[in-house]
């Protein structure tokens, strides 16, 4: 519950009595690397409320809750069982989460494909690097729709570069994401169904690069980039109600997605796709598309 440094180290950590909390401002959680923390199965969890997929139910590992100017730097292992999301950063400023040779696994085949990360409610996002190979051990297919890099209600922020295989999702952006600046997106070896990139209410954002294999993996998919807006869903909130950017509190006029510039997009296997490579889509009238643009567009 103080500001400073706390550093996990040498041996397994296991959560079965519940999550790690960060109640305090200027925190840096440092997991080195001959460390793992665990959360078994029928481990004493919390949940994080989340309407958009409709499940109460999102199970975390590590979370922050109106707290600024927090670090997560991962090195060592995250063993994931019970937890669907084993970070959540919610409700801050100046939130981040460095990888440095970390890796995520699952030591339990009933274990959910992983949301690593969830921010939800951030002023000022840093993640230089995010990579997650799905574990062997959860097979080819997925579980769920949950995406490794999921945001929602995001003021400024800087994914730098994110690599996943054999997920169902990439990255899941909604809920009046704005100012963000992705660097390298790097997706393999596609299962499920659920659109690679899809983002809802994004504004004033970059991605300079997207690659996308689907040349390999089980591609049931009907979209590879899916951008949408939801000006309708004037009851869905970001998560439990009680953050400052719940979907209640954003004007219809604002919820769009627009000012978007994709300056490379390069799609192999496009052909494995069930429908449009690229869908633009709308839920409200009074939504529109305005100034999105994609400079360099390759299909193969």
């Amino acid at each position: 519950s103080h500001p400073g440094t706390v550093i996990l180290r040498g041996g397994t950590f296991n959560l079965s009595s519940g999550p790690i909390l960060i109640t305090s401002d200027n925190v840096n959680l440092i997991i080195e690397g001959d460390a793992t923390i665990y959360s078994p199965s029928g481990a004493v969890v919390d949940t994080f409320e989340n309407n958009q997929i409709g499940d109460p139910d999102i199970t975390f590992m590590i979370t922050t809750d109106g707290n600024d100017n927090v670090s997560i730097i991962h090195r060592g292992v995250i063993d994931c069982v019970a937890a669907r999301s084993p970070i959540i950063l919610k409700d801050g400023k100046n939130l981040s989460y460095i990888q440095e040779g970390g890796s995520w696994t699952a030591a339990d085949s009933s274990a959910y494909d992983l949301a690593c990360i969830w921010a939800v409610d951030v002023e000022g996002l840093y993640i230089p690097k995010l990579i997650y190979n799905r574990p062997d051990i959860l097979g080819a297919s997925t579980q769920t729709s949950l995406a490794p890099l999921t945001m929602e209600g995001v003021i400024g922020g800087y994914v730098g570069y994110l690599e996943v295989d054999r997920v169902d999702e990439t990255i899941d952006v909604n809920f009046y994401c704005t100012d963000i600046h992705f660097g390298t997106i790097i997706s393999r070896r596609p299962v499920g169904s659920a659109e690679l990139i899809d983002m809802t209410d994004l504004i004033r954002s970059t991605f300079d690069y997207i690659y996308i294999d689907a040349s390999e993996g089980d591609v049931q998919k009907d979209y590879a980039i899916h951008i949408k807006t939801d000006g309708d869903q004037e009851d869905a909130t970001a998560d439990d109600g009680s953050s400052r950017l719940t979907q209640n509190l954003i004007p219809k006029n604002l919820r769009s997605s627009r000012e978007l510039t994709f300056k490379k997009v390069h799609i192999k296997g496009g052909d494995d796709f069930d429908n449009s490579i690229i869908r633009l889509f709308t839920n409200s009238d009074l939504n529109e598309f305005n100034d999105i643009v994609f400079e360099n567009l390759y299909v193969d």
